[in-house]
C-alpha cells in the first residue's frame, strides 16, 4: 500500500478529534469525498422551522451550516433576508465563520450586518427592506454557520423545503418542520421523491417533519429541465390565510381567485375626462378586439411603471383613479387601471396573476400556491384572447413573449380563479430570416450589407435594446455580437412592426478585415458568414435528467458572396441535410456567375425528450457545428 494511502485514515482520525475538541465537527476533510463531487458547496447541516399559532401569527427559524469549496459557493455563505415591519418582521441574525480545519474565527456582529431599503430605481416608495451580511472570507474551503428567526403576520407565503438548495451543492443533512394547531389544515405537495413526512400530535399541536441525508449534488448540464423537475422538494399550502385584516382560502385555485378578486374588485371608478377621452377614440370602432388595442395604446401613452408598494399595497391595486391621475402605477395598478379602461368601453376583461421570468419553469397545477410576481391582463373574444402586458409602453397588444408566454397563470374571476395557458410560441413562429449580400476584396476584406428579420421570442432581447439602450450602446454591441475577428459597423437601424407577432428588422453595414485567408494564387472563405451554431457538446458519463429544449426557433440565411475576378472553386463542400426528431438542418453552398451563394435553413423544436435521447442530440448539433465552418477554397484561373 502507497505510504499516503496509510497516513490518510491516521490524519482524518486526527482531524476529526480536533475538530470536536474546538469549536466543532466543521473541518472540511470530514466531508465525504461523494458529497463534494460537482459541488462548488456543501451544506452541513440546514434545518428551518415554521410554527403556525394562527392565520396571522407564525414563526419561521432557520439555520444552516454551509462550506463553502471555491469561488462559485460564496454566495451559499451570504445573508440576504427580507422584512417590511408589517407582514414580515425585522429578522435576527447570528452567525460564525470557521476556517478548513473547523476552528472558530469570528461571530456575527450586530454593527455588520447591513440594513438597507429594497426600493430599486424603478420604486417610488415601498415598506420592503432587507437585511444583508457576509463575513467576505475566501480561503477556500471555509464554513458558515447562521441561525435566523423571523416573526410574521401572514400565512398567505408559507416556507416550502428545498433541501440541494441548487446545482452543484451536497447535503449531509436536511430538516423541514411545520407545526400547526390540530385543527389547521395544512396542504403539502411532494416533488421528485421527496418522502411522506413523520407526523406526531401533542398538546394541541400537530408536527410535519421531513428529513434527508447524504444527497450528492447535481450537476448543472445543458439543457437540464427546471428545478421543480428534477430536485426532491416540499411544497406548504394553507387553507384559510391571511393578510393582517384581508383573509382568503387557498384551498382550490377557485377559492384562491375568489379571495384575490375580493382584494382587487370595486377599484374601477375613472375620472370624467379619462371616461370622455376613451369614448372619443374608440365610439368609432365597431370591431371589438381593434377597440381594446386601442384603448390599450391610449394607456401606454399616458402611465409609465413605477413601484408603489406600502402596506396591503404589495398585493392591492391602487384604484384607477389613483393612476389616471398620477400617470404611474405597478403591475397590480396598471393592470387594473386598463380593466376599468375596458369597462368603461363596454369590453370584458379579466386580472391575472402570473409567474413571469425567462425560462422560469410553469407552476406546479394540482398544488394553489403563491408562486405568482406578476400581474397582466385577459381580453377574452369570440374566437381567441387579446394578452396585454400593462407595464410595457413599447410592447404591442397581444404579445407575451418569453417573460410571460407559455405557462399556466390564474384569471381571478367574480366567480373564482381559473387556471388557463398564455400564447406559446413554435419554432415557425420564432423565426430568424437572414439575407446577406457581400463583396470580397483582393485582400481578402469582406464588405457587406446584412439584413435580419427577427421575429417573435428571437426579438425580445433585441426589443429591449432599441427602447432601452443609446445609440452609443447598440453600436457598441452590434462591434462585438457577431463571430467575425476584427469588423467594423458601418451603419445599421432597426424598423419595428408592432402586432401579436412582432417583428424587428435590423440593417447592418460592416466591413470584415481579412475574412477571407490568402495563400498564393488560392483563398479560403467560409460562407457561412454571421450564422454559425456556437454550441459543441461533449458525451456525458452518464445522463440522469430528460433533455428540456425551451422554445423551438428556426432561422433561414441566404448569403450572397461577390468574388474577385479570374477565381473557379477547387474544393466546395458537400451538401448537408440532417433530420432527427429535435430538429432538421440543410446547407448548400453554390458558385454561380463568378458569386458564392449558401442556402441554409435550421429548425429546431421546443420539447422534453428522454435521456437517453442525449447521444442522438449531441451527434445533431455536433454536426451543425462542423457543416457551419465549412470552408470553400478558390483557385486562381491560369491565365
Amino acid at each position: 500500500m502507497h505510504r499516503k494511502q496509510i497516513l490518510q485514515p491516521f490524519l482524518a482520525l486526527f482531524l476529526s478529534l480536533h475538530a470536536l475538541a474546538g469549536d466543532g465537527n466543521y473541518a472540511a476533510i470530514l466531508i465525504k469525498p461523494d458529497l463534494k463531487k460537482n459541488a462548488h458547496a456543501v451544506m452541513r447541516y440546514d434545518d428551518i422551522t415554521i410554527e403556525i399559532k394562527s392565520p396571522t401569527d407564525m414563526i419561521v427559524r432557520k439555520k444552516w451550516v454551509v462550506t463553502v469549496l471555491d469561488s462559485e459557493g460564496d454566495h451559499y455563505a451570504e445573508v440576504v433576508e427580507f422584512y417590511d415591519n408589517i407582514f414580515f418582521k425585522s429578522p435576527s441574525i447570528d452567525g460564525n465563520l470557521y476556517d478548513a480545519w473547523g476552528k472558530r474565527l469570528k461571530s456575527v456582529k450586530k454593527a455588520d450586518i447591513q440594513d438597507q431599503s429594497a426600493v430599486s430605481s424603478i420604486s417610488l416608495m415601498d415598506d420592503y427592506r432587507i437585511k444583508v451580511f457576509s463575513f467576505g472570507y475566501k480561503n477556500y474551503p471555509y464554513t458558515v454557520e447562521f441561525e435566523i428567526e423571523q416573526h410574521e403576520s401572514q400565512t398567505m407565503f408559507l416556507e416550502y423545503w428545498n433541501p440541494l438548495s441548487s446545482f452543484n451543492v451536497g447535503v449531509e443533512q436536511s430538516s423541514f418542520t411545520a407545526i400547526v394547531p390540530e385543527n389547521y389544515k395544512l396542504r403539502y405537495k411532494l416533488l421528485n421523491k421527496a418522502s411522506e413526512p413523520v407526523t406526531s400530535s401533542s398538546s394541541g399541536k400537530k408536527t410535519f417533519h421531513w428529513q434527508i441525508l447524504n444527497q450528492n449534488a447535481i450537476d448543472k448540464i445543458y439543457a437540464s429541465p427546471g428545478w421543480n423537475a428534477i430536485a426532491p422538494q416540499v411544497f406548504l399550502g394553507p387553507t384559510e390565510f391571511a393578510m393582517n385584516d384581508f383573509k382568503g382560502d387557498m384551498t382550490d385555485w377557485n377559492a384562491y381567485g375568489k379571495s384575490m378578486y375580493n382584494l382587487v374588485s370595486n377599484r374601477n371608478q375613472l375620472p370624467p375626462q379619462v371616461k370622455q377621452k376613451v369614448h372619443e377614440l374608440t365610439d368609432a370602432i365597431t370591431d371589438p378586439e381593434q377597440k381594446a388595442i386601442r384603448v390599450y395604446e391610449y394607456m401606454q401613452s399616458t402611465t409609465r411603471y413605477i413601484s408603489v408598494q406600502l402596506g396591503i399595497g404589495g398585493w392591492q391595486p391602487f384604484d384607477a383613479t389613483y393612476v389616471a391621475t398620477n400617470g404611474y402605477g405597478d403591475c397590480k395598478a396598471l393592470s387594473n387601471y386598463m380593466l376599468s379602461l375596458l369597462k368603461e368601453v363596454g369590453i370584458k376583461s379579466y386580472y391575472t396573476l402570473v409567474r413571469a421570468g425567462t425560462d422560469v419553469g410553469d407552476l406546479v397545477t394540482d398544488f394553489p400556491k403563491s408562486y405568482f410576481n406578476h400581474v397582466i391582463l385577459c381580453v377574452p373574444f369570440q374566437k381567441d384572447s387579446l394578452w396585454l402586458e400593462c407595464t410595457s409602453q413599447t410592447e404591442p397588444a397581444g404579445y407575451m413573449g418569453s417573460f410571460t408566454g407559455n405557462r399556466h397563470v390564474l384569471l381571478v374571476t367574480e366567480e373564482g380563479g381559473k387556471l388557463v395557458s398564455t400564447p406559446s410560441y413554435s419554432a415557425a413562429v420564432n423565426r430568424q430570416a437572414r439575407n446577406i449580400k457581400a463583396t470580397l476584396t483582393e485582400a481578402g476584406d469582406l464588405n457587406m450589407n446584412a439584413v435580419t428579420r427577427y421575429q417573435a421570442i428571437q426579438q425580445d432581447k433585441l426589443h429591449f435594446y432599441i427602447h432601452d439602450w443609446s445609440e452609443e450602446d447598440r453600436l457598441k454591441w452590434l462591434r462585438s455580437k457577431f463571430e467575425l475577428g476584427t469588423y467594423d459597423v458601418v451603419k445599421f437601424h432597426f424598423d419595428e412592426y408592432r402586432g401579436k407577432i412582432p417583428v424587428i428588422t435590423e440593417t447592418v453595414e460592416m466591413v470584415a478585415r481579412n475574412y477571407a485567408a490568402l495563400s498564393g494564387k488560392r483563398i479560403f472563405i467560409s460562407p457561412n458568414i454571421l450564422s454559425k451554431n456556437t454550441l459543441k457538446l461533449t458525451a456525458e458519463e452518464e445522463r440522469k435528467f430528460d433533455l428540456w429544449l425551451p422554445s423551438g426557433v428556426s432561422e433561414l440565411d441566404t448569403v450572397e458572396i461577390k468574388l474577385p475576378e479570374g477565381y473557379e472553386p477547387e474544393l466546395m463542400p458537400e451538401d448537408m441535410q440532417i433530420k432527427s426528431k429535435f430538429a432538421s438542418y440543410s446547407c448548400k453552398v453554390r458558385m454561380e456567375n463568378n458569386k458564392l451563394l449558401l442556402y441554409r435553413n435550421y429548425i429546431r423544436e421546443g420539447g422534453t425528450f428522454p435521456a437517453s435521447d442525449y447521444i442522438e442530440f449531441m451527434k445533431f448539433l455536433n454536426e451543425v457545428y462542423k457543416s457551419d465552418r465549412n470552408k470553400v477554397v478558390l483557385v486562381k484561373k491560369s491565365a
